[in-house]
């Protein structure tokens, strides 16, 4: 993650964005050091983070936005280059400083939950991009319910942002060598391990971005009785795996199943549970008519 900064005055003047009536403010607010919205005393519509004109994140942030649609999670942004070397722009619509959970709180829309993050991570792994930094800080949740103005931003869906760290590797999951992970990361490296399979290291923050969902999203802001949280408990030490199991894995790492295996069995449990809701409320039809 980058160092905070002091605002840059030439966002304020910046072509590309008076172009496109985009007012980039100094109170603006900063929701991550580099990574400034619109001017707060009107409706935030916009965020812009810069990054240096050879940034791999603008790279793989194009690459990316060839199609938005599921299983794809990725923020939509524009990629604003310069023809000289200054630094290029990522414009993203603004949907929130931090991660929304869903107003219901029900079971069903954890495990939905736990399963956009799974789709979008299995999907980077798919076109060989590893995060490096999948993070709770680092997912967030279109609010549902209503259209954005952007009309690119799915209401209730989950999006992944922040790709300063993802790299694009040669071989995909089950086959990519363990590398040094990067130093400045969200969740700390668990004890011991310095080298991993990078797409391993995904699923083990994903498994730590569930878990800060169920607890933070859930269990400290909506009045939800989990009636099978040993479900949950489960699925989540399943996806975090053996870490310790990590100190010995030199080339790929089998101590924690691969984002698609993740996503598959969400997927499993997300359909039992819909059947069940959708069984249970036949039967209360059923007995009171």
């Amino acid at each position: 993650m980058s160092q905070p900064t002091q605002f840059p005055q030439w966002l304020e003047t910046h072509p590309e964005l008076l172009s496109r009536n985009i007012n980039i403010h100094p109170q603006g607010i900063q929701s991550h050091f580099n990574v400034w919205t619109s001017n707060p005393f009107e409706p935030v519509k916009h965020v812009v983070k810069y990054v240096e004109s050879d940034s791999s994140e603008a790279a793989i942030i194009e690459l990316l936005q060839l199609d938005l649609a599921s299983p794809n999670h990725v923020i939509p942004c524009e990629v604003i280059r310069s023809s000289d070397n200054s630094p290029c722009l990522l414009l993203m619509p603004f949907i929130g400083l931090s991660y929304h959970g869903n107003d219901s709180g029900t079971y069903s829309e954890l495990i939905d939950s736990f399963y956009q993050v799974a789709e979008g991570l299995e999907d980077l792994h798919r076109q060989n991009i590893a995060h490096l930094d999948f993070a709770l800080g680092n997912v967030l949740r279109a609010p549902p319910g209503r259209p954005h103005f952007d009309s690119r931003v799915v209401p209730g869906k989950w999006y992944l942002i922040d790709f300063e760290q993802a790299r694009v590797f040669d071989q995909g999951p089950g086959h990519q060598h363990a590398i040094v992970l990067p130093i400045d990361t969200q969740y700390s490296k668990p004890a011991g391990v310095v080298q991993i399979d990078p797409y391993s290291w995904d699923v083990y923050c994903l498994g730590l971005t569930c878990r800060g969902m169920y607890n933070v999203l859930y269990l400290c802001y909506v009045t939800f009785v989990l009636y099978d949280s040993h479900i949950v408990a489960r699925l989540l030490q399943w996806i975090e795996g053996d870490v310790q199991g990590c100190k010995g894995c030199k080339i790929a790492c089998y101590c924690r199943p691969t984002a698609r295996r993740v996503r598959q069995a969400l997927g499993v449990v997300r359909w039992c549970l819909r059947t069940w809701n959708s069984a249970s409320g036949m039967w209360k039809w059923f007995f009171a008519t």
